[in-house]
């Protein structure tokens, strides 16, 4: 396998601005590019100064929440050649989201800030939504054709996280990387546990923010459904009002 590296541009020990480049043997790779929820100016977007002009040839989106959604369109100025590559759930949901960013940023941001965010207009966002490509979970795609030691592979792998969220799992050569992505294994009532790959992995990076913690003593949403039932009748019975 030729030289493997990583490099993050946001979201290293701490949520928001979450977004990976990878480096195979000279084919860039980006996973996600989200905005940070507490910073204000550039501090709140991925360092997309740190990557050459040109250096991502293929960008995929794990899922659609704005820490790792948000700044999509910044990157796509300065890499404006990259293939985009989603589930075709996170790109409905994406719609939705990048239009609540795009109206959201004058209020957070300074103008001369907004002034130099050109893909935040209604058409552009329409633009990169449009050429998105959909993947399908566990459907094993070519990124980068080559020899068997420098074919670039990849697939995405459902996380349980929100619907269309995805793991995705590169091969390169021979080796095995797999990037979580937001990952939860327990069911939901509306989304399936996290489906991993049952492989051996040879390098894996891990997004968590509970990752030091035992899961266990948590309540289950039943408890957790009682607890709320039960403070909202207090809470009526109080002469108070509830807003959910």
């Amino acid at each position: 396998m030729d030289t493997l590296q990583f490099l993050s541009l946001g979201g290293a020990r701490e949520i928001g601005a979450n977004s990976y480049f990878y480096n195979f043997g000279g084919y860039g790779v980006l996973v996600d590019a989200g905005l940070h929820p507490k910073n204000s100016g550039w501090d709140a977007f991925p360092k997309a100064g740190l990557l050459d002009p040109g250096a991502v040839d293929t960008f995929i989106i794990t899922h659609a929440h704005t820490d790792h959604l948000g700044g999509v369109p910044f990157l796509l100025q300065s890499q404006p050649q990259a293939r985009v590559i989603a589930t075709k759930e996170t790109i409905e949901i994406a719609k939705i989201m990048l239009g609540n960013t795009a109206s959201l940023l004058p209020r957070q941001h300074p103008q001369e800030i907004i002034d130099k965010l050109q893909h935040y207009t209604e058409a552009k966002l329409e633009e990169i939504i449009t050429n998105i490509e959909p993947r399908r979970f566990n459907d094993t795609f070519t990124i980068k054709a080559g020899t068997p030691e420098t074919t670039l592979k990849a697939t995405l792998y459902m996380s349980g996280h929100i619907l269309g969220a995805a793991g995705v799992l590169f091969e390169y050569g021979n080796k095995r990387i797999f990037h979580t992505g937001d990952t939860k294994l327990r069911e939901q009532n509306l989304i399936a546990g996290a489906h991993l790959p049952e492989m051996p992995i040879d390098v894996l990076i891990i997004e968590s923010t509970n990752g030091l913690y035992d899961l266990t003593p948590i309540n289950s949403r039943e408890q957790e459904l009682d607890r709320f039932l039960a403070t909202i009748k207090q809470v009526l019975e109080g002469g108070g009002s509830v807003l959910v």
